[in-house]
């Protein structure tokens, strides 16, 4: 059986990851793809209307009221 060639990325997309340590020490790192600009993806993180719209699968919702990018922001 012959390994199939992944497909080349396109030129616009994002990776995103956010990696967690667990208690045990093991760590978890979670990428997500995106097939958008930085600008785009940037802009659907913080804009908190565009937030809801594609966070997490279908089927769940959430709501996000404000964003504050500073740091320290609440």
């Amino acid at each position: 059986m012959g390994h199939r060639r992944r497909p080349a990325r396109p030129p616009c997309r994002v990776a995103l990851m956010d990696t967690a340590t667990l208690p045990d020490d093991r760590v978890l790192t979670i990428t997500r793809w995106f097939r958008a600009s930085p600008a785009q993806v940037y802009a659907a993180w913080t804009d908190p209307e565009a937030l809801p719209r594609w966070f997490g699968p279908n089927g769940y919702s959430c709501e996000a009221h404000a964003k504050d990018l500073r740091v320290g922001g609440e």
